[in-house]
């Protein structure tokens, strides 16, 4: 068994790798990433809880690059570990809402980024959001903001169901998971939100 970001051999690792953990990275690229504590993240968003798993620090943000833009859908187990079994456990029964991205990206990269991710948590899954215009969101300047709050539109119709996991891969300015509660009728739903990363002090959720 190799690591699926370096490629090391794990029977070259560490005798913990070799052993006991059943980890897709080694225990030094894990490392690498660092993992959030409740302090380092809003406990609530919009006022719907919030929880978010790992700090978007250089190591993450480079997995997650070759992830999605590289087309390395061999990653997609590597984010939700070591917290898999916790998170099931949490959001049992659960819907889970992903994140839309835009329909040429979709296109370019031939799979579902999110839905690979968010698949290990054993939920029903749906896509029920797309993008009215794909707006960069690397450009987090106010009008760009405001166009994604406003710019996210709901399949209408769908049986979404009264437990909704909203799930994206990293929250910045929030933006786009308001846009998605802008346009979900949130009356008698119990709402969560999960993301893999958070970006701290970039601005007030």
């Amino acid at each position: 068994m190799h690591c699926l970001l370096c490629d090391k051999d794990f029977s070259q690792s560490s005798l913990y790798d070799l052993l006991w953990s059943d980890d897709p990275l080694c225990s030094t690229c894990r490392s690498s990433w660092k993992r959030l504590s409740k302090r380092q993240y809003p406990s609530t968003f919009e006022g719907f809880p919030f929880q978010a798993l790992w700090e978007y620090n250089d190591a993450f943000s480079s997995c997650l690059l070759q992830y999605k833009e590289l087309y390395d859908e061999a990653l997609a187990p590597v984010f939700l570990y070591p917290m898999l079994h916790q998170l099931r456990r949490k959001y049992r029964g659960y819907t889970c809402l992903l994140m839309p991205s835009s329909f040429e990206k979709r296109q370019a990269r031939g799979f579902s980024t999110l839905r690979e991710i968010f698949k290990f948590l054993n939920l029903r899954m749906i896509e029920p959001f797309y993008k009215a215009l794909d707006i960069d969101q690397k450009k987090g300047n106010r009008l760009n903001r405001y166009a994604m709050e406003h710019g996210i539109l709901l399949e209408p119709g769908l049986p979404l169901g009264k437990k909704l996991l909203l799930c994206d891969d990293v929250c910045t300015t929030g933006s786009t998971l308001r846009g998605a509660l802008n346009v979900l009728d949130t009356r008698d739903k119990q709402i969560s939100i999960l993301t893999l990363a958070y970006v701290p002090n970039h601005q007030e959720l």
